[in-house]
């Protein structure tokens, strides 16, 4: 599969494709599920989920500019192809906690409600990621990650009705969980080492707030 597209003299990456279609996807899938919670925000939500991901974007392209600055000079349209590896990916999300916080204080959007739009359009985008590569490679094994990936979005799907802290956490951990069994399984642990541990470290804080959480409602059930 070739790689670049060519439109006028504009030449479009493949993969990014997908990933613009993902985007769409994520915001609109988030929007949907808002529309399945009683709770109102003054703030479209399709459009919320875009501004996560433009800051996120952003700040993960221009980073390359600070690793290489003097590309900056010599070929600004580099950002288009390059980006800030590692260190982007982490300022990137670093900025989109910073949104949140400013989203929650300026338009009282709460916190675990935005958590569950930024994670399925987390689940949204490593599925198209994976799609990709099968498109790529037609490795069976990533269309059955794909398929369980898919799977999975049904579920927050399903549960997004009766969506509260305690379900999403869970939720959160499973798929932490699910993601580096799948990795592991592949046997990329050497590209991803960081990023598992990363991901096993969240799957238990999720697990460790499960608790203090579970252990809130019990206090309350004695109260009463």
């Amino acid at each position: 599969m070739n790689d670049i597209i060519q439109v006028g003299t504009f030449n479009l990456y493949v993969p990014y494709l997908f990933y613009i279609i993902a985007i769409i996807l994520s915001s609109l899938f988030g929007g949907m599920m808002a529309r399945r919670l009683p709770s109102q925000i003054s703030k479209k939500t399709s459009d919320l989920v875009i501004e996560y991901w433009v800051c996120f974007l952003i700040v993960w392209k221009l980073c390359y500019f600070i690793l290489y600055p003097s590309d900056l000079w010599e070929n600004p349209l580099s950002v288009i192809y390059f980006d800030g590896g590692k260190i982007g990916v982490i300022l990137g999300f670093l900025t989109v906690v910073i949104y949140i916080y400013f989203q929650y204080y300026r338009r009282q959007i709460s916190i675990s409600f935005q958590l569950l739009l930024i994670f399925q359009a987390l689940v949204v985008w490593i599925l198209f990621d994976r799609l990709t590569v099968f498109i790529y490679y037609f490795d069976y094994y990533v269309l059955i990650e794909s398929i369980l990936y898919i799977i999975f979005m049904g579920l927050v799907w399903h549960f997004s009705k009766m969506m509260n802290k305690l379900l999403l956490a869970k939720l959160i951990r499973w798929f932490l969980i699910l993601w580096v069994s799948l990795e592991l399984l592949t046997g990329d642990l050497d590209l991803y080492t960081n990023w598992l541990l990363i991901a096993l470290l969240a799957a238990i804080c999720c697990l460790i707030y499960e608790w203090v959480l579970s252990g809130k409602e019990k206090d309350h059930e004695y109260i009463d």
